[in-house]
């Protein structure tokens, strides 16, 4: 193929991923360009298709100076290259589904979900995702199952029994976390869920004759299309919450079942509207905050302080606490990233009167002999001893201990982020203000704020941990609203011949 004939194809690419709305119309070209590298390098004969593109992108990481995400992007574009649009031309057999199917295509369901987590956890998700993506799966299956008109969160339920038991007496509101209370988010609200034992049967999710105690259902790029269809016109949800579902089955179809690239082609993203944050003045701002108190109001003021999400602020661990330098350092952020943030000066000296309650109440836990604080990935076994230390025990610890679905581990979790958005939703009533206003209100008050105080842009988006600088450069436009409004000249030079009269 000349370079003429490549660039007709990777014309023809473009268009089909616009006309197919594979990505959005602002990322094709970046598929486009991510696939004429490929192209353009020198094939070695003695790698198959696949173990070239597993070398493109390892290369690219070799390389530097690139995030992962646009490693990850570079590989989902060279794939979806010859996957969809050239249909396999080239490449060697996908690899083999986790699941099996039986004479008729269909899929255990129970099978699928304990397969979709087993991968999630391989690959590293976090717990809220899991959660969150079981939930897409297990009510897009029970959609397949018997197109009923209400779909709960069967992903939680149906897997897992002995792993996600949690202890009676053990979990609250406060206590569980996001690990504990067994709360997962499903279509952009949080849902209480069925305890992991209560399991599924014949007339909570009714079957067809032919399915009845099988359990199997037939997945299909169809059947997605037509369960985003329902969420879209029966559970009218958003636009946002619509993508979520689909990038839940985008990953059970395409990295669980192995479908090919093209039945995911019916899935129809919907296209989110680009609105304003809500922001609070300082004024609003300080009364928020006043009509606070305890450690909801020390969490409030520690997450406007420094621009932090809400569950930054609940995973802040005492070893991240820079009392010297000011600083807050967040670990495993949105994207997995980490950053440092400010440290408000103003709430230093009540944290470490905060910190020291929590140090005797993580005293009171070793001495019990459950002190140990949850690690991040394999830590845990390579440190047997480290989630002992006090500099890795939560900032805000959870008041009461409960059990670690993962592990089953009795430990002492973080705070509920539930618990700081009450107490948030009860100031903002108690202070009068109409806004409609969250924790994360807080987060975007913040660079509106430093905005307002001529910080630079660059600077506040390595504080919000911010991939791109166009992300931030939405408070430019709240910041609009906020400032005084522009006199117009004529005004000022009749308003100066009228002083010197």
């Amino acid at each position: 193929m000349d370079l003429r004939e490549r660039e007709m194809g990777l014309e023809e690419f473009g268009e089909f991923l616009l006309r197919r709305r594979i990505v959005p119309e602002k990322n094709a070209k970046y598929y486009v360009a991510w696939v004429r590298k490929f192209l353009g390098q020198v094939a070695d004969p003695k790698l198959s298709p696949e173990e070239r593109i597993e070398a493109f992108v390892e290369g690219l990481r070799q390389e530097g100076g690139r995030e992962e995400w646009q490693v990850e992007q570079a590989e989902r574009a060279v794939k979806t290259f010859f996957h969809a649009f050239q249909n396999g031309a080239g490449l060697e057999e996908r690899p083999a589904a986790r699941v099996d199917r039986d004479a008729a295509g269909r899929v255990g369901v129970a099978e699928t979900l304990a397969a979709t987590r087993e991968l999630l956890r391989t690959k590293h998700y976090s717990y809220r995702t899991e959660q969150t993506y079981l939930g897409w799966a297990g009510q897009f299956l029970e959609y397949q199952v018997g197109g009923v008109s209400e779909c709960g969160s069967l992903g939680v339920s149906k897997i897992d029994k002995a792993e996600d038991e949690t202890t009676n007496g053990t979990n609250n509101a406060n206590g569980g976390g996001r690990e504990g209370g067994r709360r997962s988010v499903v279509g952009g609200r949080k849902d209480e869920t069925k305890s992991a034992g209560d399991g599924i049967s014949s007339n909570q999710y009714p079957m067809s004759n032919d399915q009845q105690g099988a359990g199997k259902v037939v997945v299909d790029g169809q059947g997605v299309k037509s369960f985003l269809t329902y969420l879209a016109t029966r559970r009218r949800v958003a636009a946002g919450t619509q993508n979520q579902a689909f990038s839940a089955l985008v990953f059970l179809c395409r990295e669980v079942l192995r479908l090919p690239e093209t039945d995911l082609d019916a899935g129809v993203r919907a296209k989110a509207s680009q609105r304003l944050p809500a922001v609070l003045s300082t004024e609003e701002t300080a009364r928020l905050l006043e009509a606070m108190s305890g450690t909801a109001r020390l969490m409030a003021e520690v997450t406007y302080g420094g621009g932090l999400r809400v569950m930054e602020c609940c995973r802040l661990r005492v070893k991240d606490v820079d009392f010297e330098n000011d600083l807050l350092f967040v670990r495993e952020g949105k994207g997995g990233k980490d950053r440092s943030t400010l440290l408000a000066k103003s709430v230093k000296e009540r944290l470490r009167a905060h910190l020291g309650k929590v140090k005797a109440i993580h005293e009171r836990d070793l001495a019990a002999g459950a002190g140990a604080a949850r690690l991040p990935d394999a830590l845990e076994r390579k440190y047997p001893q480290a989630g002992r230390e006090w500099g890795w025990q939560f900032v805000f610890p959870a008041q009461n201990l409960s059990v670690d679905p993962r592990g089953g581990q009795v430990r002492r979790h973080h705070a509920s982020d539930a618990m700081l958005q009450r107490a948030v939703k009860e100031a903002v009533a108690k202070a009068g203000i109409d806004k409609p206003v969250s924790v994360h209100t807080l987060r975007h008050s913040f660079a509106t704020h430093l905005l307002l105080a001529g910080v630079d842009l660059r600077q506040i988006q390595e504080l919000l941990g911010h991939s791109s600088v166009e992300t931030t450069m939405i408070y430019t436009h709240v910041v609009k609203n906020l400032r005084a409004p522009a006199t117009s000249p004529l005004d000022v030079l009749k308003s100066r011949r009228m002083a010197m009269a």
